[in-house]
């Protein structure tokens, strides 16, 4: 085998040219076949293996993701074994498909999935998008103290209370000090 160029089809089959030998039907791993110019071209070192426009292999020492190799998983993705898989749109980072371990702006992360508002008896906190539990006895919450709170307290300033004190008294129907 020392040939100089390969013929583009014999009985029925390509030939691809690569260091003086001609190979039929494919090339070697480590290079992919230019189809205009009938030649293995090699792939990126990261790649075993490859396609003109992308890896389908990564070497040990990276992980692969959308036909491109990674030193670590990019955002929105984590690793599984070799390769890196896709969180759900609305997280920013997870350690599975539906495990949240952080979330888009406008989302707030609670129990590992990303909400737009927080349920009761939770608030966003401001920096982090984390739904943070409300101190009892408070329904509703946010960051400065309680909003609302649960049957039988009144809500005297931020603070839920069994009874109102100091200057504050007590009403009734809007359970207010």
């Amino acid at each position: 085998n020392n040939c100089t160029t390969c013929l583009r089809s014999y009985n029925s089959t390509n030939y691809y040219f690569l260091m003086n030998v001609c190979y039929p039907s494919q090339c070697p791993d480590g290079f992919y076949i230019d189809s205009n110019n009938n030649i293995c071209v090699p792939c990126s070192s990261n790649c075993p293996t490859c396609t003109i426009s992308s890896c389908l292999s990564c070497i040990s020492s990276l992980i692969f993701y959308q036909g491109n190799c990674y030193a670590q998983c990019p955002t929105g993705t984590y690793q599984n074994s070799s390769a890196c898989y896709a969180c759900l749109s609305i997280c920013r980072t997870c350690i599975s498909t539906s495990v949240c371990t952080s979330c888009i702006s406008g989302y707030n992360l609670y129990n590992s999935s990303c909400i737009l508002n927080c349920p009761a008896y939770y608030y966003s906190n401001l920096t982090g998008n984390i739904c943070l539990q409300c101190s009892s006895p408070c329904v509703l919450c946010n960051y400065g103290g309680c909003i609302s709170c649960v049957s039988g307290y009144y809500l005297q300033q931020t603070i839920c209370t069994y009874s109102c004190t100091g200057i504050y008294h007590p009403n009734n129907v809007t359970m207010l000090c």
